[in-house]
């Protein structure tokens, strides 16, 4: 049984790598857009996705100095200072700036008799980046008015006031360094390793879309019918197909890790084990799931059709960003996707790199790829074979 299974999968992967051009569509161009990827996304392009902001400092004191520098300091956007409010406003209004940080006059002095006052921040459109920078500055007026409640009673006058309040902070900032910047590298880092990881799934994706069309055309071609002259039957024609796509499958997944870890030396901080296994339990569900799909849409046009269904997937699913970043009714539609897992587990194990951590995300794709497998058998399902069966031996006889 297992020797004509290994030969139908070997002519299959014969077929998909047998020329130039196929190898260069399923291995070098994905290898290329992966080197592409990891360059553009690990290089800064902040200056490439330029955000503008004003801001304006009516108080002008050592503490609405040191506010303005922290705030502006933990953002990505091009700030510039200015001194007339309406004229910054004009310049929101016909989107010149993007951002408008205004400290009214007497912020240190109220803040220091007891009124929590609070900068405003004027904006073009509610953006993420405008809940981020609003809540920089909540945060930053809190810890002026802890401190400013921490020092009172040292310090009566107000530049002295000012100074203790300043050395507080520049205290509590340096305790507060080094956890900040692990956790905003681990952020960035997990970001970064999932769109990565998303490229490779997406190319997974599309190498299962071209498997499943070359086994439907094999069935249109009567291919399989040809192999009823032998004595083999229906369980060994799909693993047969099955183990073909499932090592072209392999193959792809270990040259596209290979040469990312390796070669282009980009680090998921991830052991290659288990981003192989990741890969390797979604590509057993998206093959089910290109076959499953094939058996029941019978279409020419089925390769349109899949992808069609898929590239939408694979963005929601969080190939080219964070789940976490969509909309609510969007990630409850991910919650039924491979594609979600197997991204968020990267995600997970960027950061953590314990596999304990993301047992529930292996669990669910293979589950997925059990019962999609077992769904996608159905695309060389007995009765068509048996017609097919039928046809030769009828053929025969005239």
């Amino acid at each position: 049984m297992m020797k004509n299974s290994l030969y139908i999968a070997m002519h299959l992967i014969k077929k998909m790598l047998g020329t130039k051009t196929k190898i260069l569509m399923l291995l070098v161009i994905p290898c290329m857009i992966l080197l592409t990827a990891i360059v553009f996304i690990d290089a800064d392009i902040s200056e490439i996705l330029s955000v503008k902001g004003v801001y304006i400092d009516e108080d002008n004191t050592l503490i609405s100095e040191y506010l303005l520098t922290q705030t502006i300091a933990k953002t990505n956007i091009s700030w510039e200072p200015s001194k007339n409010i309406s004229r910054a406003k004009d310049s929101l209004a016909i989107g010149e700036i993007h951002f408008i940080i205004y400290i009214p006059p007497y912020f240190t002095r109220d803040n220091m008799s007891g009124d929590l006052l609070q900068p405003t921040l004027y904006v073009s459109d509610q953006t993420k980046d405008y809940t981020t920078i609003q809540s920089l500055l909540q945060q930053q007026t809190s810890d002026i008015q802890q401190a400013i409640q921490a020092t009172k009673e040292d310090a009566d006058v107000s530049n002295e006031l000012s100074n203790s309040v300043l050395a507080w902070l520049n205290e509590q900032q340096n305790k507060d360094r080094e956890l900040h910047d692990s956790i905003t590298f681990h952020i960035d880092k997990e970001v970064q390793n999932g769109i990565i990881f998303g490229y490779i799934a997406m190319f997974i994706t599309i190498s299962s879309i071209l498997y499943t069309s070359s086994i439907v055309e094999e069935l249109k071609n009567k291919t399989v019918s040809r192999l009823f002259y032998y004595p083999i039957k229906h369980r060994e024609i799909t693993l047969g197909y099955f183990l073909g796509a499932i090592a072209l499958g392999v193959i792809q997944v270990l040259l596209f890790l290979t040469i990312t870890t390796y070669l282009f030396r980009y680090d998921f901080g991830i052991s290659f084990f288990l981003l192989f296994f990741i890969s390797f339990t979604y590509l057993l569900a998206m093959f089910g799931m290109t076959a499953a799909i094939a058996s029941f849409v019978k279409t020419r046009y089925l390769t349109v059709v899949q992808c069609f269904i898929f590239i939408p997937a694979c963005m929601i699913g969080g190939c080219h960003w964070p789940t976490s970043s969509m909309p609510p009714y969007l990630q409850n539609i991910a919650f039924f996707l491979p594609e979600t897992w197997a991204t968020n587990a990267v995600h997970i194990l960027s950061s953590t790199n314990n596999i304990g951590d993301v047992k529930m995300h292996l669990l669910n794709l293979i589950l997925f790829a059990i019962v999609l497998l077992t769904t996608g058998s159905m695309l060389l399902k007995p009765d068509e074979i048996s017609l097919a069966k039928d046809k030769v031996y009828k053929g025969s006889n005239i």
